[in-house]
């Protein structure tokens, strides 16, 4: 019960209600300490490394704990960390479109274009087209000008002129983060393109 209450908790946005549910529960259990990990990582908390490192082992958890340390290093600008975890995650769970495209994400940023195009592709249809996934592989195709893709894109799913100006626009910011992952240059803020997705145990879900 205080489980269920704190992911309800959580999808409203009521972070520190969630994790006192889940101070209830103790940490014996590892859904609670995954649960957590993801609460304290939403909300900046430093605990959240040490959340996701203590259940990554664990088969059942493995996939949403690498994600979590993936996100992480993702934002400490430490892409190579970055891309060993979400592919991690990547391995256990192939069928989560949070997964595919935040992978995919940060291949984009390591300059592995192909690869990242396939896994954006993957996350598109696995989550039908309504995720961030359509806007990194836009975002992708603007970078490279290919423009025969782009339209497909468009057309497919129905994006609007003002979200291929809002994406032409993040251009320039997706070539400075390229820069950064490359260790040519460092970035205050660089470029988010992680799904917004949130729910407690996501994204194992997609494990059967």
């Amino acid at each position: 019960m205080a489980m269920q209450m704190a992911e309800e908790q959580a999808m409203e946005g009521r972070w520190y209600a969630a994790l006192a549910e889940l101070d209830a529960l103790g940490t014996q259990h590892d859904e609670v300490v995954l649960a957590r990990g993801q609460i304290l990582s939403r909300i900046g908390h430093e605990d959240a490394r040490d959340a996701f490192r203590q259940v990554k082992n664990d088969p059942c958890h493995r996939g949403a704990a690498h994600h979590g340390l993936g996100i992480l290093s993702l934002r400490e600008a430490d892409y190579a960390a970055a891309e060993e975890h979400l592919r991690e995650a990547r391995m256990a769970l192939p069928n989560v479109s949070q997964v595919r495209n935040d992978y995919g994400f940060v291949l984009m940023l390591l300059g592995k274009d192909h690869d990242a195009e396939f896994e954006l592709r993957t996350a598109l249809e696995l989550d039908d087209g309504r995720s961030r996934a359509l806007e990194n592989l836009m975002l992708l195709y603007l970078s490279r000008g290919e423009t025969r893709p782009l339209d497909d894109l468009v057309r497919e799913h129905g994006a609007d002129a003002e979200m291929v100006s809002r994406l032409n626009d993040r251009v320039d910011r997706l070539e400075a983060t390229r820069l950064e992952a490359q260790g040519e240059i460092i970035l205050g803020q660089p470029l988010d393109g992680t799904a917004d997705e949130f729910e407690l145990g996501i994204p194992n879900e997609g494990v059967e």
